[in-house]
């Protein structure tokens, strides 16, 4: 059971320190996909904001992208999308 809670992201420091949350990152990047075609459909619905859109759709992306890559490759949180969460805590 805790491999599983594992793979969710909610397992303990030590459980999760062996098992890479990855069902969780899979699940945030079909979210992400889901992210984007909503966007779509908001710049199509107005398109004078189109560009506003895309624009905070991009930054949101790279902060994700860089994100997911210094937790799976680094394995730490120094990222531009950890310091943000830092931040706002």
């Amino acid at each position: 059971m805790s491999i599983i809670l594992a793979l969710l992201g909610f397992a303990s420091s030590e459980t999760q320190a062996k098992w890479p949350p990855a069902i969780a990152w899979f699940a945030l990047l079909a979210t992400c996909y889901g992210s984007a075609w909503i966007v779509e459909w908001a710049a199509r619905l107005l398109p004078v904001l189109s560009v506003y859109f895309r624009m905070l759709g991009m930054l949101a992306i790279f902060l994700l992208a860089h994100s997911m890559y210094r937790a799976i490759v680094h394995r730490d949180g120094y990222s531009w999308g950890g310091w943000l969460r830092e931040w706002i805590k």
